[in-house]
């Protein structure tokens, strides 16, 4: 019987850059970030960041067990968005960040918010 990592590593695999309508989702930001963010080209900023980052964040530390706990724990006082954006995702992107949610218990505005956060201070 496979385990649920097993069917979430399948799925990822899966998971190619279609050629779909773009999605929009709602994103929280907290207020810094949501000022670095604001204005035209937030969407595009965020596909190109997310592609990357999501793919290294899965292979690198998700899928290991060895460290996909302290890379939760790392992250687990992430600070919480009030401020409300609406990017317009690439499909392979918005299921990346469904999967990477429900296999990490994140939602998908903490994953963003650790996206942009970690971007920042490289």
């Amino acid at each position: 019987m496979r385990t649920e990592w097993e069917k979430w590593t399948n799925k990822w695999q899966q998971i190619g850059k279609e050629h779909e309508s773009i999605v929009r989702t709602s994103i929280y930001l907290p207020n810094e970030l949501y000022n670095v963010m604001k204005g035209q080209g937030y969407s595009l900023r965020l596909n190109q960041l997310l592609d990357q980052w999501l793919e290294i964040q899965w292979t690198h530390h998700i899928i290991k067990p060895d460290k996909r706990y302290k890379w939760i724990l790392d992250h687990e006082n992430i600070q919480k968005g009030r401020f409300l954006i609406t990017p317009r995702l690439k499909p392979h992107i918005k299921k990346k960040l469904d999967l990477m949610s429900i296999a990490t218990g994140f939602e998908i505005s903490e994953l963003v918010i650790i996206a942009l956060a970690g971007n920042a201070s490289e």
